[in-house]
């Protein structure tokens, strides 16, 4: 069988702390909060006021040829 493996066009942060809040991931990526949300959707009940397992991943970037 083929695979066909396509580029990545996102860029993700893996948190390594217990309880890592959006507002911080997004200062240490120099994003806005909310678009640190916006890019994450598919995480349920996302919002500025989250905070994370250890492990969770998180869309940080979009990489654009």
């Amino acid at each position: 069988a083929r695979r066909l493996t396509l580029p990545s066009t996102s860029s993700y942060y893996t948190t390594t702390r217990a309880s890592e809040s959006v507002a911080r991931i997004a200062r240490k990526h120099s994003l806005s909060a909310r678009d640190l949300v916006n890019m994450n959707l598919r995480l349920e009940n996302i919002s500025v006021s989250s905070k994370f397992k250890v492990g969770t991943h998180l869309c940080v970037a979009s990489i654009v040829d």
